[in-house]
């Protein structure tokens, strides 16, 4: 179909590693935003995944993935679920270090600069994005992101 990215390839790796990534994003949002009321968030996680099983199978964008936005006066926020076909063993270990979100944010046409700062915890990501075209790194916007794994076991990142 016109439009729509391919199914195989470097582009169709490059968006499993950008849904890979907004999914750990998303866990390690929802532990955070549950650490005090859940006992278990990879049950809680698991339980949102199930709720959402269908809506994830009939979507525009024809892969298993559910985005939810809000926006507010104040704030934007957003949570992506997305089924990524890895054992989690494989993708934890691949995104337990700063420096492999960096591989994972390099994808993105906009991310222009990211390397991790600091010998240890919590380390920085210092992270500059600018425009989608060839644009000097000096004329980007920087950001600097707090990496910090908050809870890990056999079943959660």
């Amino acid at each position: 179909m016109p439009g729509m990215p391919p199914t195989t390839g470097p582009t169709a790796w490059r968006a499993v590693a950008c849904i890979a990534l907004l999914v750990f994003v998303q866990a390690a949002a929802a532990q955070v935003k549950l650490a005090g009321a859940i006992s278990d968030p990879a049950s809680a996680l698991r339980e949102r995944f199930v709720a959402l099983r269908g809506e994830m199978s009939r979507n525009a964008f024809r892969r298993p993935l559910h985005l939810e936005s809000r926006e507010s006066a104040n704030e934007v926020m957003g949570e992506i679920y997305a089924h990524v076909a890895y054992p989690f063993a494989v993708a934890s270990a691949g995104l337990e270090k700063p420096s492999q979100w960096c591989d994972v944010l390099i994808l993105h046409l906009n991310t222009k600069y990211c390397r991790p700062a600091g010998p240890g915890p919590p380390t920085v990501l210092h992270v500059d994005i600018g425009k989608k075209f060839d644009q000097p790194r000096d004329q980007a916007y920087h950001v600097d992101f707090d990496y910090r794994v908050t809870a890990r076991s056999v079943n959660y990142l």
